[in-house]
Protein backbone atom coordinates (compact mmCIF):
# COMPACT_ATOMS: atom_id res chain seq x y z
CA UNK A 1 0.00 0.00 0.00
CA UNK A 2 2.69 2.04 0.72
CA UNK A 3 4.60 1.70 -2.23
CA UNK A 4 1.03 2.45 -4.07
CA UNK A 5 1.00 5.56 -2.29
CA UNK A 6 4.52 6.81 -3.75
CA UNK A 7 4.27 5.69 -6.72
CA UNK A 8 0.93 8.24 -7.02
CA UNK A 9 2.89 10.87 -5.18
CA UNK A 10 5.89 10.36 -7.53
CA UNK A 11 3.27 10.87 -10.66
CA UNK A 12 1.49 13.82 -9.78
CA UNK A 13 4.69 15.47 -9.40
CA UNK A 14 5.50 14.20 -13.13
CA UNK A 15 2.11 15.28 -14.14
CA UNK A 16 2.24 19.17 -12.45
CA UNK A 17 5.74 19.18 -14.30
CA UNK A 18 4.20 18.35 -17.62
CA UNK A 19 1.27 20.45 -17.36
CA UNK A 20 2.73 23.40 -15.89
CA UNK A 21 5.34 23.49 -18.83
CA UNK A 22 7.91 23.73 -16.42
CA UNK A 23 11.27 21.53 -18.07
CA UNK A 24 13.51 22.00 -15.43
CA UNK A 25 13.51 18.59 -13.79
CA UNK A 26 13.36 16.77 -16.97
CA UNK A 27 17.28 16.12 -18.35
CA UNK A 28 19.24 17.59 -21.14
CA UNK A 29 19.77 16.26 -24.49
CA UNK A 30 21.96 18.78 -26.31
CA UNK A 31 23.36 19.36 -29.67
CA UNK A 32 26.46 21.68 -29.67
CA UNK A 33 26.08 23.55 -33.37
CA UNK A 34 27.62 26.62 -34.36
CA UNK A 35 29.40 28.00 -31.24
CA UNK A 36 25.93 27.77 -29.14
CA UNK A 37 23.56 24.82 -28.32
CA UNK A 38 20.11 23.39 -28.94
CA UNK A 39 18.20 21.58 -26.13
CA UNK A 40 15.71 19.37 -27.63
CA UNK A 41 14.28 18.65 -24.37
CA UNK A 42 13.56 21.82 -23.27
CA UNK A 43 12.90 23.68 -26.49
CA UNK A 44 15.50 26.30 -25.94
CA UNK A 45 18.64 27.22 -27.50
CA UNK A 46 21.76 28.88 -25.95
CA UNK A 47 25.03 30.77 -27.22
CA UNK A 48 28.11 32.34 -25.44
CA UNK A 49 29.76 35.48 -26.93
CA UNK A 50 32.89 36.33 -24.97
CA UNK A 51 35.11 39.67 -25.78
CA UNK A 52 38.18 41.10 -24.49
CA UNK A 53 37.95 44.76 -23.43
CA UNK A 54 40.30 47.38 -24.52
CA UNK A 55 41.83 47.49 -21.47
CA UNK A 56 42.88 45.31 -18.67
CA UNK A 57 41.47 47.85 -16.18
CA UNK A 58 38.08 45.86 -15.46
CA UNK A 59 37.39 48.72 -12.72
CA UNK A 60 36.55 51.51 -15.33
CA UNK A 61 32.75 51.58 -15.93
CA UNK A 62 32.79 52.69 -19.26
CA UNK A 63 35.21 49.92 -20.42
CA UNK A 64 32.99 46.85 -18.35
CA UNK A 65 29.94 48.49 -20.21
CA UNK A 66 31.51 48.38 -23.89
CA UNK A 67 33.06 45.06 -23.49
CA UNK A 68 29.80 43.90 -21.94
CA UNK A 69 27.60 45.07 -25.25
CA UNK A 70 30.37 43.53 -27.43
CA UNK A 71 29.93 40.42 -25.34
CA UNK A 72 26.32 40.64 -25.83
CA UNK A 73 26.30 41.50 -30.12
CA UNK A 74 28.83 38.09 -30.27
CA UNK A 75 26.25 35.99 -28.27
CA UNK A 76 23.28 37.37 -30.50
CA UNK A 77 24.96 36.84 -33.55
CA UNK A 78 26.31 33.41 -32.93
CA UNK A 79 22.26 32.50 -31.24
CA UNK A 80 20.89 33.81 -34.88
CA UNK A 81 23.72 31.14 -36.75
CA UNK A 82 22.37 28.54 -34.19
CA UNK A 83 18.43 29.29 -34.71
CA UNK A 84 19.08 29.17 -38.64
CA UNK A 85 20.12 25.28 -38.58
CA UNK A 86 17.35 23.85 -36.89
CA UNK A 87 15.52 21.85 -39.25
CA UNK A 88 11.47 22.34 -39.02
CA UNK A 89 11.12 19.38 -41.32
CA UNK A 90 12.62 16.97 -43.57
CA UNK A 91 12.47 19.41 -46.43
CA UNK A 92 12.98 22.92 -44.34
CA UNK A 93 15.27 24.54 -42.01
CA UNK A 94 15.02 27.44 -40.77
CA UNK A 95 17.91 28.91 -43.09
CA UNK A 96 15.86 28.19 -45.91
CA UNK A 97 12.60 30.67 -44.74
CA UNK A 98 14.93 33.40 -45.35
CA UNK A 99 14.11 32.75 -49.21
CA UNK A 100 10.51 31.62 -49.12
CA UNK A 101 9.37 34.40 -46.60
CA UNK A 102 11.17 37.42 -46.14
CA UNK A 103 9.18 38.52 -43.12
CA UNK A 104 9.26 35.32 -40.92
CA UNK A 105 12.95 35.97 -40.96
CA UNK A 106 12.60 39.39 -40.00
CA UNK A 107 10.64 38.41 -37.20
CA UNK A 108 12.68 35.53 -36.48
CA UNK A 109 15.69 37.97 -36.26
CA UNK A 110 14.25 40.41 -33.81
CA UNK A 111 13.43 37.34 -31.96
CA UNK A 112 17.05 36.99 -31.13
CA UNK A 113 17.76 40.33 -30.57
CA UNK A 114 15.38 40.11 -27.74
CA UNK A 115 16.51 37.20 -26.06
CA UNK A 116 16.36 36.22 -22.66
CA UNK A 117 20.59 37.11 -21.09
CA UNK A 118 20.76 34.63 -19.00
CA UNK A 119 24.47 34.37 -17.20
CA UNK A 120 27.32 37.34 -18.20
CA UNK A 121 30.62 36.77 -16.48
CA UNK A 122 33.57 39.00 -15.89
CA UNK A 123 36.97 36.68 -16.02
CA UNK A 124 39.89 36.66 -14.04
CA UNK A 125 42.09 37.18 -17.59
CA UNK A 126 40.04 40.09 -18.57
CA UNK A 127 37.51 38.80 -20.78
CA UNK A 128 33.92 39.37 -20.83
CA UNK A 129 31.46 36.37 -21.24
CA UNK A 130 27.57 36.95 -22.01
CA UNK A 131 25.04 33.52 -23.01
CA UNK A 132 21.82 34.05 -24.67
CA UNK A 133 18.88 31.69 -24.48
CA UNK A 134 15.76 31.85 -26.88
CA UNK A 135 12.78 29.83 -26.22
CA UNK A 136 11.77 27.90 -29.53
CA UNK A 137 8.06 26.84 -28.64
CA UNK A 138 5.23 29.72 -28.28
CA UNK A 139 6.07 32.80 -30.43
CA UNK A 140 8.88 30.77 -32.46
CA UNK A 141 7.21 27.72 -32.95
CA UNK A 142 4.10 30.02 -34.03
CA UNK A 143 6.07 31.28 -36.66
CA UNK A 144 8.07 28.20 -37.88
CA UNK A 145 5.62 25.57 -37.88
CA UNK A 146 4.12 24.57 -41.33
CA UNK A 147 0.73 25.91 -42.30
CA UNK A 148 -0.66 21.95 -42.37
CA UNK A 149 -0.41 21.87 -38.53
CA UNK A 150 -3.74 23.51 -37.68
CA UNK A 151 -5.84 23.27 -34.86
CA UNK A 152 -7.77 20.29 -34.12
CA UNK A 153 -11.39 19.97 -31.82
CA UNK A 154 -11.47 18.03 -28.69
CA UNK A 155 -12.06 14.40 -29.59
CA UNK A 156 -14.94 13.41 -27.42
CA UNK A 157 -14.52 10.13 -25.97
CA UNK A 158 -17.17 8.39 -24.29
CA UNK A 159 -18.12 4.39 -23.25
CA UNK A 160 -21.13 2.43 -24.25
CA UNK A 161 -23.22 3.25 -21.74
CA UNK A 162 -23.46 7.49 -23.22
CA UNK A 163 -23.30 6.60 -27.01
CA UNK A 164 -27.06 4.98 -27.12
CA UNK A 165 -28.58 8.63 -25.23
CA UNK A 166 -26.68 10.18 -28.30
CA UNK A 167 -28.46 11.45 -31.40
CA UNK A 168 -27.99 9.46 -34.27
CA UNK A 169 -25.82 11.90 -35.93
CA UNK A 170 -23.20 12.12 -33.06
CA UNK A 171 -22.76 8.44 -32.74
CA UNK A 172 -20.62 7.97 -35.28
CA UNK A 173 -18.18 10.57 -34.84
CA UNK A 174 -17.56 9.57 -30.92
CA UNK A 175 -15.26 7.15 -29.52
CA UNK A 176 -16.05 4.11 -27.57
CA UNK A 177 -14.09 3.78 -24.23
CA UNK A 178 -14.42 -0.55 -24.23
CA UNK A 179 -11.43 -2.32 -24.74
CA UNK A 180 -9.59 0.09 -22.23
CA UNK A 181 -6.74 -2.57 -21.74
CA UNK A 182 -5.25 -2.43 -24.97
CA UNK A 183 -5.48 1.50 -24.95
CA UNK A 184 -1.90 3.33 -24.80
CA UNK A 185 -1.27 7.30 -23.10
CA UNK A 186 1.88 8.07 -25.32
CA UNK A 187 4.18 7.15 -27.72
CA UNK A 188 7.99 6.35 -27.89
CA UNK A 189 9.50 5.52 -30.70
CA UNK A 190 13.10 3.88 -30.10
CA UNK A 191 15.13 5.78 -32.98
CA UNK A 192 18.89 4.35 -31.22
CA UNK A 193 21.53 3.46 -33.97
CA UNK A 194 19.49 4.45 -36.90
CA UNK A 195 21.28 8.06 -37.08
CA UNK A 196 18.23 10.33 -36.64
CA UNK A 197 18.88 13.83 -36.69
CA UNK A 198 16.41 16.22 -34.07
CA UNK A 199 13.84 18.37 -36.24
CA UNK A 200 10.90 20.46 -34.77
CA UNK A 201 8.47 18.72 -36.74
CA UNK A 202 9.49 14.95 -37.12
CA UNK A 203 7.06 12.31 -38.99
CA UNK A 204 7.21 8.19 -38.27
CA UNK A 205 5.58 6.04 -41.70
CA UNK A 206 5.07 2.84 -41.76
CA UNK A 207 7.82 0.60 -43.92
CA UNK A 208 4.69 1.24 -46.91
CA UNK A 209 5.12 4.83 -46.82
CA UNK A 210 1.80 5.84 -44.78
CA UNK A 211 2.04 8.30 -42.22
CA UNK A 212 1.15 7.25 -38.45
CA UNK A 213 2.39 10.40 -36.82
CA UNK A 214 3.07 14.04 -38.83
CA UNK A 215 1.16 17.89 -39.25
CA UNK A 216 -2.02 16.15 -40.35
CA UNK A 217 -2.28 14.27 -36.77
CA UNK A 218 -0.83 17.47 -34.19
CA UNK A 219 -2.86 20.37 -32.73
CA UNK A 220 -1.26 23.24 -33.54
CA UNK A 221 -1.65 24.67 -30.05
CA UNK A 222 -0.49 21.86 -28.72
CA UNK A 223 2.54 21.74 -30.88
CA UNK A 224 3.41 25.57 -29.74
CA UNK A 225 2.98 25.14 -26.18
CA UNK A 226 5.18 21.84 -25.84
CA UNK A 227 6.66 20.93 -29.56
CA UNK A 228 5.78 17.92 -31.62
CA UNK A 229 7.44 15.40 -29.87
CA UNK A 230 10.23 15.45 -27.26
CA UNK A 231 13.81 13.39 -27.75
CA UNK A 232 15.64 11.84 -25.34
CA UNK A 233 18.70 9.97 -24.69
CA UNK A 234 17.22 6.31 -23.38
CA UNK A 235 14.22 4.68 -23.21
CA UNK A 236 14.37 4.21 -19.33
CA UNK A 237 14.00 7.78 -18.92
CA UNK A 238 11.68 7.99 -21.80
CA UNK A 239 9.35 6.14 -19.70
CA UNK A 240 9.42 7.83 -16.52
CA UNK A 241 8.54 11.18 -18.59
CA UNK A 242 4.82 12.13 -18.05
CA UNK A 243 4.80 13.71 -21.50
CA UNK A 244 3.73 9.98 -22.53
CA UNK A 245 1.66 8.61 -19.43
CA UNK A 246 1.20 5.61 -17.52
CA UNK A 247 0.87 3.32 -20.77
CA UNK A 248 2.80 4.54 -23.73
CA UNK A 249 3.28 2.23 -26.51
CA UNK A 250 7.10 1.83 -27.52
CA UNK A 251 7.80 0.89 -31.04
CA UNK A 252 11.00 0.24 -33.09
CA UNK A 253 12.35 2.54 -35.70
CA UNK A 254 13.83 0.26 -38.63
CA UNK A 255 15.30 3.43 -40.56
CA UNK A 256 15.07 6.72 -41.31
CA UNK A 257 13.41 7.61 -44.42
CA UNK A 258 14.35 10.68 -46.95
CA UNK A 259 17.99 11.89 -46.99
CA UNK A 260 18.05 14.45 -43.97
CA UNK A 261 17.28 11.57 -41.36
CA UNK A 262 14.57 13.52 -39.60
CA UNK A 263 11.80 10.92 -40.39
CA UNK A 264 11.45 7.52 -39.14
CA UNK A 265 9.84 3.79 -40.14
CA UNK A 266 8.30 1.84 -38.03
CA UNK A 267 7.04 -1.83 -38.62
CA UNK A 268 3.33 -1.95 -40.41
CA UNK A 269 2.46 -4.42 -37.42
CA UNK A 270 3.51 -1.49 -34.97
CA UNK A 271 1.83 0.95 -37.21
CA UNK A 272 -1.00 -0.86 -36.70
CA UNK A 273 -1.31 -1.12 -32.92
CA UNK A 274 -1.31 2.74 -33.45
CA UNK A 275 -3.82 2.79 -35.66
CA UNK A 276 -6.20 0.24 -33.87
CA UNK A 277 -7.85 2.93 -31.28
CA UNK A 278 -9.51 6.12 -31.76
CA UNK A 279 -8.38 6.77 -28.32
CA UNK A 280 -4.67 6.91 -30.06
CA UNK A 281 -5.42 9.69 -31.88
CA UNK A 282 -5.88 11.81 -28.51
CA UNK A 283 -2.57 11.29 -27.65
CA UNK A 284 -1.72 11.98 -31.24
CA UNK A 285 -3.21 15.58 -31.34
CA UNK A 286 -1.35 16.52 -28.34
CA UNK A 287 1.73 15.54 -28.94
CA UNK A 288 2.64 13.05 -26.39
CA UNK A 289 5.65 11.87 -28.16
CA UNK A 290 8.85 10.84 -27.15
CA UNK A 291 11.57 9.72 -29.63
CA UNK A 292 14.74 8.32 -27.93
CA UNK A 293 17.40 9.28 -30.42
CA UNK A 294 21.52 8.67 -29.93
CA UNK A 295 23.50 11.30 -28.88
CA UNK A 296 23.70 13.94 -31.55
CA UNK A 297 26.89 14.90 -32.87
CA UNK A 298 28.34 18.26 -32.66
CA UNK A 299 28.52 20.24 -35.94
CA UNK A 300 32.05 21.76 -36.71
CA UNK A 301 31.52 25.49 -36.02
CA UNK A 302 31.58 27.22 -39.78
CA UNK A 303 32.01 30.56 -38.11
CA UNK A 304 35.73 30.70 -38.12
CA UNK A 305 35.83 34.74 -38.16
CA UNK A 306 33.49 35.50 -35.16
CA UNK A 307 35.08 36.20 -32.17
CA UNK A 308 34.49 32.93 -29.64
Amino acid sequence: MKIRVKFLICLAGFLAVYSSGNCETLPDFVEKINGGSINWAKGISQATGTTIPDTRDLNAPVNRQAALTAAEAVAFGKLLDVVKTIKINSDLTVENLDSKNKVIMEKIGEMVKNAKIVDQKYLTDGRVEVTVQMDLRGGFAQLVLPEEIKQIDEIQIINSSQKKDLPASQKSESISTEGKEDVFTGLIIDATGINVTPSMVPAALDENGRKVYGPAFISRESAVQYGTSEYEKDIQTAKLNPRVGSNPLIVKGLRTEGSTGTNIVISNSDALILRSKPEHLTFLKKCQVIIVIDEPKNQTDKNKNRNS
